[in-house]
């Protein structure tokens, strides 16, 4: 039986690492909140659940301030305000920071000061996330944050403005409500590059939705805030328009709140932009009592999308473009041929993991976006004393095997580079599955291993690469940065 006590010990021992040591400070504002729950044996989830159908607001902004302390107190109170101006109160948030170094005394004082003000105010922090971008950030950081607000009154769903704010709102249904949040690291800068914002989109609903649906969880609302270093009209009505359509196409309210963001790229003539976004879900007692586990003797299936780097490890392709071409590599004729692949957004894969897991046929579902191989397929499955041996792996794009090639080691490449293949789902039905995976236009699925229990000696998966070579991730090594 997994307590809000247990949930909070096992948080605190993994307090080492950034996004670990936000929750493991921000975790004591889910003791004792009395609409807070903890799932899960392994995979601990926290959720909230209601006594009876909700309807819920949620809305996003940013916090500002001179110093870390004060952005973090100006994000809830400027969340409370929002929440004020349409008769709601604040229960529980995400926040999203992201920072130059990731300094640990810096976020632990961010953290701080988020859960002394959250338990005053009887909120529960949710999820919170450290997003390292170096130079892209101005100061030491930026915060942003989504809040799931009750309103007094009943409220029609749907997405509404009220005094600049934007919000969306839906009735739980009686189902448990989750929430999670990323954004696109520094991927941004190629979308600057290219002059077109709108790609960006397609690569936060990858991050975010590709991990709502790991816990077969319902997509509700897509919340972000797109903050800007300086006015850009057209690429910022380009977003938002995308955020809207995109998440209208699958099912899910779309909102974008507009902020001011202490941002920089690569030259100071161009604007800089951030897009840090919030899925808030449902997810109904038959899942949450039946988590996506891979069980031994299950198949693993590949799935490809179009050529795209998802967003993994930007930064080390942004370097090696500029070690490689200079500066302004994407004006030269061999630096655009690389930025058409770079900068092509990634495969959204929620429909189609939805769609497995909804008919029965995914044990388990992964993305390889941040953290790719190892963090995103080996660790997942090591933590569930499982092994999978993968073979006839999708082919990379030759850009990919290039930039791969100066990481100096097919493990540096494929614990940082997606190398062909957007993503992963476990199954019993491998034909059936296949045959649903190539019903959605642009992908194909090839069955790539088999999943099996681990040994003392084997746990994670052993790759055979492009090459022809092995690479091997056990899911069990010190956590890595994404």
């Amino acid at each position: 039986m997994i307590t809000k006590d247990n949930y909070s010990k096992d948080v605190i021992q993994k307090g080492d690492q950034g996004s670990d040591l936000l929750r493991a400070i921000t975790v004591a504002t889910l003791i004792d909140h009395n609409l807070v729950e903890i799932v899960g044996e392994t995979d601990q989830l926290p959720i909230l659940r209601f006594p009876e159908p909700q309807d819920l607001v949620v809305h996003s902004t940013v916090g500002n301030g001179r110093t870390p302390k004060q952005k973090a107190n100006n994000l809830i109170y400027a969340l409370i305000e929002q929440a004020s101006y349409v008769g709601a109160k604040v229960v529980a948030i995400s926040d999203i920071i992201d920072s130059r170094k990731g300094d640990k005394a810096m976020l632990r004082e961010v953290a701080e000061e988020l859960r002394d003000i959250a338990l005053e105010k009887k909120i529960a922090i949710l999820n919170g996330e450290n997003a390292i971008l170096g130079d892209v950030v101005k100061g030491d950081m930026n915060i942003s944050g989504t809040a799931i607000s009750l309103p007094r009154d009943s409220i029609t769903e749907g997405a509404f403005e009220k005094y600049g704010n934007v919000y969306a709102s839906f009735n739980t249904r009686g189902k448990a409500v989750h929430v999670n949040s990323d954004g696109p690291g520094t991927k941004t800068e190629l979308y600057i590059r290219l002059g077109d914002w709108r790609g960006c989109v397609d690569d936060v609903l990858a991050m975010c939705l590709d991990d709502t649906i790991k816990n077969g969880a319902t997509a509700e609302v897509f919340s972000s805030v797109l903050e800007v270093s300086r006015r850009s009209p057209t690429n910022e009505i380009g977003v938002k328009n995308a955020i809207f359509r995109r998440a209208q196409s699958m099912g899910i309210r779309g909102i974008c709140q507009g902020a001011k963001g202490e941002l920089q790229t690569y030259t100071s003539h161009k604007a800089a932009f951030n897009l840090g976004s919030t899925v808030v879900s449902t997810i109904d007692e038959e899942r949450l009592n039946n988590p996506l586990i891979p069980r031994p003797g299950d198949y693993v299936i590949a799935i490809q999308g179009h050529p795209n780097s998802r967003a993994n490890a930007i930064s080390t392709r942004r370097r090696l473009m500029t070690e490689l071409f200079g500066k302004h590599w994407h004006l030269r004729r061999e630096g655009k041929i690389f930025l058409d692949y770079l900068s092509t957004p990634s495969t959204v894969l929620y429909p189609v993991f939805k769609q497995l897991v909804d008919n029965g046929l995914a044990s388990g579902v992964f993305h390889m976006s941040g953290g790719a191989y190892n963090g995103k397929f080996a660790k997942p499955l090591a933590k569930h004393n499982l092994f999978a041996r993968l073979s006839n792996l999708h082919e990379p794009d030759w850009r990919e095997v290039t930039l791969a090639a100066y990481l100096g080691s097919n493990r540096e490449a494929y614990g940082q580079f997606a190398m062909g293949n957007d993503g992963f789902a476990t199954t019993n039905n491998p034909e059936r599955s296949i045959r649903m995976i190539e019903e959605h236009r642009g992908l194909t699925a090839e069955k790539v291993g088999r999943i099996q229990e681990a040994t003392e000696k084997r746990s994670g998966v052993l790759i055979q690469t492009y090459n022809g070579r092995q690479v091997y991730f056990s899911g069990r090594e010190k956590a890595e940065a994404a």
